[in-house]
C-alpha cells in the first residue's frame, strides 16, 4: 500500500496510516480514540483537536475497512504533490462537518466520525481530473455525476443509498456530510487548478 518512490517510502502515506490505526485503537480495546469523534459540546468545551480528528475514527472494523479502503483508494489515484491532497482532504473533512451541522440535528446529539466525507470529496476530485483529458472526460463526469446525485438523495432523504447492506454497523450515518464532502472537494480542485 506505500508507494515507494526511487526507493523511499512516500511520508504522506506513512503518516495518513500512523494516523488512521491510532485513530482507531479503540475497535481494539483501548477507550482514548473515542475523545476523537466530534462532540458538540465537547468543542465548545475546548477540545478543538475534535475539529480535525473525527474523520479518522470509525465505530466499527466493518465502517473502519469500508472508509479506510475507499479513502485509499481514492488518495492514491491523486498524482498530484502532497500538499494538494491534503487541501482536497482539509476541505472536504471541513465541508462534510459543516453540512453535516447544518442539515442534520442528529450531529448535536450522537457526534460524527469516518471518513466517507472526505471519500466522496476524494472521488469527486478524481471524477474532475479525469474530465480534464479527452480520453478520460466521460469516465470522469460518470463518476462525478454519480457521487454528486448519490451525495444529494442521501441529503435530501435522509437515508443512504446502500443502506440495506451495511445493516446497522455504521452507526448513524449522516448523509449530508457526503455531500458536504463533494463540495468541499469540488471547491479544492477549482482553487488548485492549473
Amino acid at each position: 500500500m506505500i508507494r515507494i518512490i526511487k526507493n523511499k517510502v512516500k511520508i504522506d502515506l506513512l503518516f495518513l496510516i500512523v494516523l488512521i490505526i491510532s485513530a482507531n485503537l479503540h475497535l481494539i480495546g483501548f477507550s482514548f480514540s473515542l475523545s476523537l469523534i466530534f462532540d458538540f459540546d465537547a468543542v465548545l468545551k475546548g477540545e478543538i483537536w475534535r475539529l480535525f480528528t473525527f474523520p479518522f475514527v470509525h465505530v466499527s472494523f466493518y465502517h473502519f475497512i469500508l472508509d479506510v479502503s475507499a479513502f485509499f483508494i481514492f488518495y492514491l489515484y491523486l498524482f498530484e504533490n502532497t500538499s494538494k491532497k491534503f487541501l482536497y482532504i482539509l476541505s472536504s473533512s471541513c465541508f462534510s462537518l459543516l453540512a453535516a451541522l447544518a442539515a442534520s440535528p442528529d450531529v448535536y446529539y450522537i457526534g460524527l466520525c469516518g471518513l466517507s466525507g472526505i471519500d466522496h470529496g476524494l472521488m469527486a476530485v478524481v471524477g474532475l481530473k479525469l474530465m480534464e483529458n479527452k480520453e478520460s472526460k466521460k469516465e470522469g463526469l460518470i463518476i462525478y455525476l454519480l457521487v454528486l446525485i448519490k451525495s444529494c438523495y442521501e441529503t435530501f432523504l435522509g437515508n443512504m443509498v446502500f443502506d440495506f447492506v451495511h445493516i446497522n454497523f455504521l452507526g448513524t450515518p449522516i448523509g449530508a456530510c457526503h455531500a458536504g464532502g463533494v463540495l468541499g472537494g469540488t471547491i479544492a480542485y477549482a482553487l488548485t487548478k492549473k
